[in-house]
């Protein structure tokens, strides 16, 4: 906000396999109209530059949005074409790493105390690694406040936090 008003309402970010931007733009409402120019833009320089298109997308709006990503960006409509058709063929498993999690390398932890020690033996493992090959990925879980309609029209305390890093040996904890 600037002087108390809303600058932007959302801000679009597309990163490429490595987790660099390619693309990033503001909307000043919620209107797919907003993004169709700076999409149409970004296929048009990853064409000149001979790079390939975005095969998948994650999106907060799943139902609202699919349809319009679909619709204005074909190598997403294809990709969704070769997964609606069953196993995956033709298309590199390294497009779709596999993930898995051992349990034995999930902790829970509830009080101040245990929460910082497992952050601070994680950033201690990461520091081990080399800087290309340190993340952490990050997930907030909160109740929402809906009005009659059902639309969310506030947030509640977060009621829990999930982190994942790669361990040295390679397996995600």
């Amino acid at each position: 906000q600037y002087r108390g008003q809303k600058l932007f309402n959302a801000l679009i970010t597309a990163t490429n396999e490595h987790g660099e931007i390619r693309l990033q733009f503001h909307t000043v409402s919620d209107s797919h109209d907003q993004m169709i120019a700076p999409i149409q833009a970004f296929l048009k320089t990853a064409n000149e530059y001979g790079h390939d298109h975005p095969i998948l997308l994650t999106t907060d709006k799943p139902c609202g949005d699919k349809r319009f990503f679909l619709e204005h960006i074909n190598s997403l409509r294809e990709m969704q074409s070769i997964l609606n058709n069953g196993p995956v063929t033709g298309v590199q498993s390294a497009n779709f790493p596999t993930c898995s999690v051992d349990p034995k390398n999930v902790r829970v932890a509830s009080t101040i105390v245990d929460i910082n020690e497992l952050v601070s033996a994680m950033r201690a493992e990461l520091r081990e690694l080399p800087a290309k090959k340190r993340f952490i990925s990050v997930d907030a879980e909160w109740d929402t406040v809906k009005n009659s309609r059902g639309m969310v029209v506030g947030s509640k305390k977060t009621a829990l936090i999930q982190l994942a890093y790669c361990h040295s040996d390679g397996s995600i904890r």
